[in-house]
């Protein structure tokens, strides 16, 4: 019997690992998850890198020249321990580029997604995200932005401890402004301007540049899993992980893809344990992601808010996904923001619209850092302007209104 046992374990260990793990059942139902067509996880799976979870909670990666090789060297003899797992997938940033019109001057029309949402109902009452960490998990963030320089977290530890020595004994050395997960380096550059714009949506300077930042006083974690505009799983968990140790309140993730990791559901779950919320970019296939679902976006987490984009004029994109796993609506067409080489850049997605979450998350933190991440999710989708979108609240976010039901608790 005890034989049979084992082989039946093998036997569905393998089903993980040649499969894309299906998810856990969701409040709307079991999310499809294409297994019906492995080529559509296969063609994004790393031949020679998998995640795996452990019965003891702990995530490692672990490299094979095959998966015979997983299977005969690595799994098997590891059958007791492991719990989950999975092919490393390739994760997308969730952004479309839209071209400069001329030159970018202080206007109104750079605003227009803090005016939308009326963040300044916030920052007249002196609500600026104070004492607040988000952790940006992207392609990196321009250190030396001039809209940023001063927004970044300084881990003072290892600022004041000594070189090439984990001061703080957080497992990583030196990691004084952030982490680059990529190639494992507290080296933090963006080689794409994906991060940095994320970021400058959520803390740009008020005194610098075109464009404000919705929670100006936070402070960003840079995390950069990313070459360029794409990343792994086990890259983004390792920067969950991370940021939840070093006492970020909100995580922004303006990226996904149609693998659906197990492990990374689970990373996202665990997050309400510490209060921590999960903001995830909708992505940007024009589809309701409950018939077609992108993750992280389709996780159904008690930490997690999903966002989609609209238009200045209040209009859904052609682009933004939709449906009932997308919980609420904020700015994400042709937003300016922060980018390389200190400059600013016009760009559209549910990549621009999740950093507007994640700001009055950090507002709204800022005001009473005793909220749970139960009560912060609800106050933000209770406090939304009804606009009949497609999308579980039906609405787009408010923050005056959101102040009024955080008073009100």
């Amino acid at each position: 019997m005890d034989r049979f046992l084992r082989i039946y374990s093998i036997l569905f260990i393998l089903i993980v690992i040649f499969v894309a793990t299906g998810c856990s059942k969701q409040k709307t139902g079991e999310l499809k998850v294409f297994q019906e067509n492995p080529a559509n996880c296969e063609s994004t799976s790393h031949k020679t890198r998998y995640v795996v979870k452990k019965k003891d909670g702990s995530i490692v990666r672990v490299y094979a020249k095959s998966r015979k090789e997983m299977l005969e060297k690595y799994v098997r003899p590891k059958l007791e321990e492991l719990e989950i797992v999975e092919s490393d997938q390739i994760i997308y940033a969730n952004d479309l580029i839209i071209p400069n019109d001329g030159e970018i001057t202080p206007n109104a029309q750079e605003t227009w997604g803090a005016e939308r949402i009326q963040a300044s109902a916030a920052w007249n009452s002196g609500i600026k995200g104070q004492g607040v960490i988000v952790a940006v998990i992207d392609s990196g963030v321009e250190l030396t932005h001039p809209s940023l320089s001063s927004k970044i977290y300084i881990n003072i530890a290892e600022q004041n401890g000594a070189r090439n020595v984990d001061d703080d004994g957080n497992g990583l050395i030196d990691d004084v402004r952030g982490w680059d997960f990529a190639v494992e380096s507290p080296t933090n550059h963006d080689t794409s301007g994906h991060g940095t714009h994320v970021a400058g949506v959520i803390a740009g300077s008020h005194t610098s540049g075109p464009m404000k930042g919705i929670a100006p006083d936070v402070k960003i974690l840079p995390l950069d899993f990313m070459d360029g505009a794409s990343g792994y799983t086990s890259d983004a968990i390792e920067s969950i992980n991370y940021a939840k140790k070093m006492g970020a309140r909100v995580i922004n993730a303006s990226w996904g893809s149609s693998f659906c990791s197990k492990i990374l559901e689970d990373t996202i779950n665990l997050l309400a344990l510490d209060n921590v919320l999960f903001v995830a970019a909708a992505g940007n296939n024009g589809n309701d992601i409950s018939r077609y679902p992108e993750f992280p976006a389709a996780f159904q987490s008690s930490a997690q808010i999903t966002v989609g984009a609209i238009t200045k004029l209040g209009f859904m994109p052609s682009f933004s996904n939709w449906g009932q796993l997308v919980d609420v609506m904020a700015p994400g067409d042709q937003i300016l923001s922060s980018y390389l080489q200190g400059d600013y850049m016009y760009l559209s997605g549910t990549s621009m619209a999740a950093p507007f979450v994640s700001g009055l998350a950090a507002l709204l933190v800022g005001k009473n850092p005793n909220l749970t991440v139960g009560q912060l999710k609800s106050i933000i989708l209770n406090s939304v302007t009804k606009r009949n979108y497609i999308v579980k609240t039906e609405g787009e976010i408010n923050v005056p209104q959101a102040l009024t039901v955080l008073n009100n608790l």
